[in-house]
């Protein structure tokens, strides 16, 4: 089997030159490739040529002495720079066809192309695809008449398309899409001013809701709760395990604000011991059904009851119900519409006039305080 051995040069001083590859090394027929410079040769060996030596066509070894060992030189040639380094000038330089067994350089294109079809079809190129999204606000002005926007940081950003034919951008006009970057607060919400035209409108203050309002440019707002519509209703009665619910009567008379224990209904959780809390602003009906007894013997007690609003007197039933001696139940029942604003405070309130101290009056358990939002 040859050998083939690879030189850097015909002859020299050194191993990197044929004509100091060792004569023992050297079988018949083997191969030597040379590049000497811009040279370039390919020998093969003949151990009994003993041709005199004619560089660079017959090289003989160093080390050969008398022997008729000698390199003879199959083919040479003059290597220049190659095609593609011609072609190529700098970095990102690419090989295109520009025909059939005919190539082209086309330089690197500009950060952000993309190596792209022609119009034509005949060619490729670099070309700029206009999808880029800016953080500049959104302004309905700065779309033109193809409707693409000069700043594309919208609500809805178009997506830029290139025309084949016309190599320009075009706008497609069906294609909408929400910018999540342009919803920058909790609770903003994407609507419309106009045809093709977003806005954002901002999270309104806890509890208001969202109305239309065709005075506002984006058609809706944020506003307190309309108080139609919206069902408050409570009831809660005196149901004491004692059985009885007692005030100590004084002259000239005492006020106490009657506690209700037990809530029958409170769709708002609007009640705290006996005191209903409006939650909404709004016309309320408010009524009281109150069965009373009293441990008075042959002392005169009298008593009155009301409605306070916010602490202060809405209604005082002005006839006072009186008890001499022993004296049955008596109920009292009264209902009236209010203006109540959210917030407000509303409850019963009883007044027990006597004498003497000590005496009382007791509310019994079938007693009730009740409203609702009308």
């Amino acid at each position: 089997m040859a050998n083939a051995f690879y030189k850097t040069g015909l002859k020299g001083a050194d191993s990197t030159y044929l004509d100091n590859i060792p004569t023992a090394s050297i079988s018949n027929l083997d191969i030597a490739i040379v590049l000497d410079g811009n040279n370039f040769y390919m020998y093969r060996a003949d151990i009994s040529s003993g041709a005199a030596e004619s560089s660079p066509s017959i090289i003989k070894p160093i080390d050969v002495g008398s022997g008729n060992l000698r390199w003879i030189n199959q083919v040479s040639a003059t290597v220049t720079t190659s095609t593609l380094e011609q072609i190529f000038d700098e970095a990102g330089d690419l090989l295109v066809g520009s025909s059939n067994n005919v190539g082209k350089k086309l330089s690197l294109g500009s950060a952000t192309q993309v190596l792209s079809v022609n119009a034509g079809g005949t060619d490729v190129e670099w070309k700029t695809i206009n999808t880029e999204i800016s953080d500049t606000p959104y302004d309905s002005t700065s779309w033109d008449t193809v409707q693409i926007a000069a700043t594309k940081n919208v609500l809805r950003d178009k997506f830029v398309l290139v025309d084949a034919a016309t190599e320009t951008a075009q706008a497609k006009a069906d294609s909408a899409y929400i910018i999540t970057d342009n919803l920058t607060t909790k609770g903003d919400i994407p609507v419309a001013t106009a045809a093709d035209t977003p806005s954002i409108v901002s999270v309104g203050a806890d509890g208001t809701v969202l109305t239309a309002d065709s005075s506002e440019s984006t058609g809706v707002k944020w506003a307190t709760a309309s108080s139609s519509g919206s069902t408050v209703a409570f009831s809660t009665q005196k149901d004491d395990s004692s059985g009885f619910y007692t005030i100590t009567g004084t002259n000239p008379g005492t006020k106490e604000v009657v506690n209700f224990p037990t809530e029958v209904i409170d769709t708002h959780n609007a009640l705290n011991a006996g005191v209903f809390t409006a939650p909404i602003t709004g016309m309320y009906c408010m009524g009281m059904n109150i069965t009373m007894s009293t441990n008075c013997s042959d002392t005169e007690i009298a008593i009155s009851l009301g409605f306070q609003k916010n602490g202060t007197n809405v209604i005082y039933l002005a006839d006072p119900i009186g008890f001499y001696g022993t004296s049955t139940d008596v109920l009292v029942s009264y209902s009236n519409v209010y203006s109540l604003t959210a917030g407000d405070t509303f409850n019963v309130v009883l007044y027990v006039y006597s004498d003497q101290s000590n005496k009382s009056v007791s509310i019994r358990n079938e007693s009730s305080f009740w409203g609702y939002k009308v």
